[in-house]
């Protein structure tokens, strides 16, 4: 039975393929194979695959195409991909989150039938121009016969089929065939590496940003501001969208209203009530200061503030940008108070930055095992937490996920990762109910072996409880006046204040 069943017609045929090129090299030329294997280029949208040696099984071959996409850890793909038609699903799904555009296999003419049969169905599931580079002068009867009703073309030019390497294309400047949509660029290589944020700055908010600026360098100080004015315009921009519920009364109990009436609010709020006396003020529901309700939207968006932040320093910077926002809105805001010792979303140990990201896409050959350690690294929930997750149940564009009452953004460098476990949920031949339990186990033993192979730690203990609960979690969020974008209408406000030094 072919993995690419009827039942999936709509995603398969959501690409439309052009014809199959049979490149035929009947000299078995060393200048073609090296043509060959010089176009290969993930990145631009180019893989070629050198079929393993004297095996000819389309389990063996699947594992190939694996291997030219990037997945290395192999004896872990043949574990956690033990069967030809979910190693096929697996293979379409990764060419399509890395929008590879062509797919070129070398000694085709070794291949058999059946392996001719899946080539074409991934070219049909995927979009991908497939050529087949035939070493002999004449097509056997059995191979051909995988081509009637096929649209293909036979070629003796290997100059006109396949693209120039890399480099040449890089000279001519080229446009990459996979730009333009939000989840690719999979398998870019980019130099990851950034110096972290000063550690000398770690005051609370009301004095953070002067502090900075009195203890750094210019320079130092420029990009812990740059930092603090992402954080500070992100939570204004989603506060403005974000429709906060209505107080009954204006007048808070014992207090006047002049103090929320200027750019001193955080001075006289955060230095004179502290968010644990908070609860203690708060007098009735429609007086200030009083909770806000929307506490797993106000998660959604501080884990994914951060979440792709490249040093905790970094993400310190943009929470304390984000708290000065909140403020301007009339909503304090507060985190733990150490946060350079808080864990969660762009804190700890174990950050989910880009290069855990690819190093994620460059071991793992199951989408829902890279799914899996994805989220466990996101939300930090241990192994037995993470088997319950439904991928399906995520929203259409993998930006949030839930565990338990909490909830997590997923930054845009590791929603390709989601994306392709739901997609390979969709192709391959059997569904499993979709939780994760059924690729990582009730143990988590699966999720342990990705994680050792892509050297990332997990967090969580071995009976299946946080270690540390994420400080977007713990931190809760009061309306503690009127935003002065209702009193001045200016959408600019929160920068333009920033601007004359405060906070």
């Amino acid at each position: 039975m072919s993995w690419a069943s009827d039942e999936h017609a709509d995603l398969l045929c959501a690409a439309s393929a052009p014809p199959v090129t049979v490149l035929l090299d009947p000299q078995d030329e060393r200048a073609v194979i090296d043509a060959a294997l010089g176009a290969h280029a993930p990145h631009l949208g180019c893989v070629t695959v050198h079929p393993t040696p004297a095996a000819s099984g389309d389990l063996v071959l699947a594992h190939d195409l694996l291997f030219a996409l990037g997945k290395r850890a192999i004896p872990l793909t043949v574990e956690q991909l033990p069967d030809s038609s979910s190693a096929w699903a697996a293979v379409a799904t990764w060419i399509r989150i890395a929008q590879i555009t062509m797919l070129v296999v070398l000694r085709a003419h070794l291949l058999s039938a059946r392996c001719w049969r899946l080539l074409l169905e991934l070219r049909s599931a995927t979009g991908v121009h497939l050529v087949l580079v035939h070493h002999r002068r004449n097509i056997a009867t059995a191979l051909r016969g995988q081509l009637t009703g096929v649209d293909y073309r036979i070629s003796l030019d290997p100059g006109s089929e396949l693209p120039a390497p890399p480099t040449a294309r890089a000279a001519t400047g080229p446009t990459d065939p996979r730009g333009g949509t939000e989840v690719g660029g999979a398998f870019d290589q980019h130099d990851q590496r950034v110096a972290a944020l000063p550690h000398t700055v770690a005051t609370s908010l009301p004095w953070y940003r002067a502090d900075a600026y009195r203890r750094l360098s210019a320079a130092e100080f420029a990009r812990v501001d740059a930092e603090y004015r992402h954080g500070l315009q992100a939570a204004c921009q989603w506060l403005r969208r974000h429709t906060p519920s209505s107080p009954a009364q204006i007048l808070p109990h014992g207090i006047t209203t002049g103090l929320f009436d200027d750019l001193t609010l955080a001075d006289h709020v955060l230095g004179r009530l502290p968010a644990m006396a908070l609860p203690a003020l708060n007098g009735s529901p429609g007086c200030y200061p009083y909770p806000t309700e929307d506490l797993a939207g106000l998660q959604g968006f501080l884990s994914g503030l951060v979440a792709d932040a490249p040093t905790p320093g970094h993400a310190v910077a943009r929470i304390r940008g984000a708290q000065a926002a909140f403020l301007r809105h009339g909503l304090l805001l507060s985190p733990p108070e150490d946060l350079t010792t808080a864990h969660g979303p762009g804190l700890g140990v174990q950050g989910f930055t880009h290069l855990v990201a690819d190093q994620i896409r460059r071991q793992i050959a199951h989408p829902g095992v890279a799914a899996a350690l994805t989220l466990a690294l996101i939300t930090g929930a241990p192994a037995s937490v993470v088997a319950q997750l439904s991928i399906q149940a995520m929203d259409d564009e993998a930006g949030t996920v839930t565990v338990g009452r909490d909830r997590f953004g997923i930054p845009r460098h590791g929603r390709d990762l989601v994306v392709a476990a739901k997609l390979f949920g969709r192709l391959a031949p059997v569904r499993a109910g979709q939780r994760l339990v059924k690729v990582i186990g009730r143990d988590g033993v699966g999720l342990e072996a990705a994680a050792d192979v892509c050297g990332v730690r997990l967090e969580g203990d071995a009976f299946g409880r946080h270690v540390h609960r994420p400080w977007h979690v713990l931190t809760g969020c009061w309306r503690v006046g009127r935003s002065l974008h209702d009193r001045d209408g200016d959408s600019g406000l929160c920068l333009a204040a920033d601007q004359q030094g405060h906070l």
